[in-house]
């Protein structure tokens, strides 16, 4: 069954409902939403408050700090893949942290009422779920930097001649960094080595067909397409890369 087309997409509890809808090129208009036999066939604010009552999340949204305009009235946040909102339990969390390592120093790394050595077996098996893994195949370390330069150390393997590596324009700045200090360990220069993706003019994303036209133009010399943030159309953009011979890799966020 086609899920998404004629700029509608069904939102229904489908296990691969998310998949087919990434796949559609280009991505529909999300203006259905199914509960139980009744179809809603609407978009605007009464839609928006119908999702918010039949979220079986929302009853979390009043564990979190909203920013708020200058009248006192509460954002609506919509960057938390950026930065998630303050949870009202963190300051009592850091202030634990902060009273151990006053009071017990290095043997809080023991000691402390959650002891900071062993730290990442606290996340272990929630993470496992996060991921679809199996808890011993699961470890939580390091920044999303140290985690790129582990990625590039992999899956960046330049040549002579297939050496360069596909990034957005303006990405964050330690996202860049990380990208650049790749290129030059392997001796190359970034004027040559770094290819920048940017938006058409007075636009403010990248298109797919953008993308793949630079691999169809520079395909042969590039090693490494890494790219985040920005609902792409990754099935199309892999057989580019795979036809060119090149290794694509989706990451998002940044710490």
């Amino acid at each position: 069954m086609n899920y998404a087309k004629n700029e509608l997409t069904i939102i229904t509890k489908d296990a691969d409902f998310s998949l087919k809808i990434i796949m559609n090129n280009p991505p529909p208009k999300v203006i259905h939403f199914k509960i139980g036999n009744k179809i809603i066939k609407k978009n605007g604010k009464t839609f928006a408050q119908q999702l918010d009552n039949a979220d079986a999340l929302s009853k979390y949204r009043n564990q979190f700090h909203f920013p708020k305009d200058n009248t006192g009235n509460p954002l609506l946040y919509f960057c938390g893949n950026s930065l998630g909102l303050q949870p009202k339990t963190v300051r009592s969390y850091i202030e634990q942290e902060l009273l151990d390592w006053e009071n017990l120093g290095v043997e809080g790394h023991f000691h402390a009422k959650h002891p900071w050595m062993p730290y990442h077996e606290f996340l272990t098996e929630k993470m496992a779920n996060i991921v679809g893994a199996k808890p011993i195949e699961v470890v939580v370390m390091n920044t999303l930097t140290v985690n790129l330069h582990l990625m590039m150390v992999s899956f960046y393997r330049p040549t002579k001649t297939k050496y360069k590596i596909v990034i957005e324009k303006n990405a964050f700045p330690s996202d860049q960094y990380a990208v650049q200090s790749q290129i030059n360990f392997h001796g190359f220069d970034c004027k040559d080595a770094l290819i920048e993706l940017t938006p058409r003019e007075n636009e403010d994303i990248i298109y797919t067909d953008d993308i793949e036209k630079v691999i169809a133009e520079q395909g042969d010399s590039i090693a490494l397409i890494m790219l985040g943030g920005e609902l792409l159309h990754w099935t199309s953009i892999r057989y580019e890369t795979h036809y060119r011979n090149c290794t694509s890799k989706k990451y998002s966020g940044w710490f």
